[in-house]
């Protein structure tokens, strides 16, 4: 028996497709277990997490590190989705900075105590697989110059925003600030419009000095 797939010419089995779900579904828990206990995770709470025996996470991935791999390079493509990085059409660029704090918070909380482990200071995944880890450095350099060059455009700036706004921009969507703010019982709410009302800050001041510098 076939089954027919989105690809023509490219018919699966039925046994195939119960792999590639099974599969799926060993990620998708492996991700949740990430989450809960870290990269010291094992493949029983995996398994556990999936539903499945031990063997049967084996049999998809021949250890636990290319499984742990796998699962950080899904994060690591998908890390961005749901973050506006640039307002809607017509949208105000201050309601926008708001949509892109509560987005970044709500990865931050997702996350939990695994993001230390991604990208604290003794960050494990340095060990663990380095030429990730730099990707994963790379993607948050380049979403804080993306977003940041967005709200400069959209306030009003011309060409590149300063390089001091952009550290502004790396540092306040960074589970650093999050977390601090949390640990100062700030509600989710209190935390985006700290972090809005200081993105839009930096960018006003920048235009400031700009506009100063121009007219003196």
């Amino acid at each position: 028996m076939s089954v027919v797939t989105d690809e023509p010419g490219t018919p699966q089995t039925l046994q195939e497709e119960q792999r590639a779900t099974a599969r799926r579904r060993i990620l998708k828990a492996a991700r949740q277990a990430v989450v809960e206990h870290g990269l010291d995770v094992t493949v029983d709470q995996i398994a556990t997490a999936a539903g499945v025996g031990r063997r049967t996470v084996f049999r998809h991935f021949v250890s636990r590190d290319l499984l742990l791999n796998e699962v950080l390079e899904d994060w690591l493509r998908n890390i961005n989705n749901g973050l506006p990085m640039s307002p809607n059409s017509g949208q105000p660029p201050q309601e926008w900075l708001v949509d892109v704090a509560a987005a970044v918070l709500g990865t931050n909380l997702e996350l939990g105590s695994f993001y230390w482990e991604l990208h604290g200071p003794r960050s494990r995944l340095a060990d663990m697989n380095p030429s990730l880890y730099r990707a994963v450095l790379r993607v948050r350099i380049e979403r804080a110059n993306e977003i940041a060059a967005s709200a400069w455009t959209s306030f009003g700036g011309n060409g590149e925003p300063p390089s001091w706004v952009v550290d502004v921009f790396a540092v306040q969507l960074s589970a650093f600030v999050t977390a601090f703010l949390g640990e100062l019982s700030r509600t989710s709410e209190q935390v985006v419009q700290t972090i809005a009302t200081s993105l839009e800050a930096a960018i006003r001041m920048a235009l400031s000095e700009t506009s100063g510098e121009r007219h003196g």
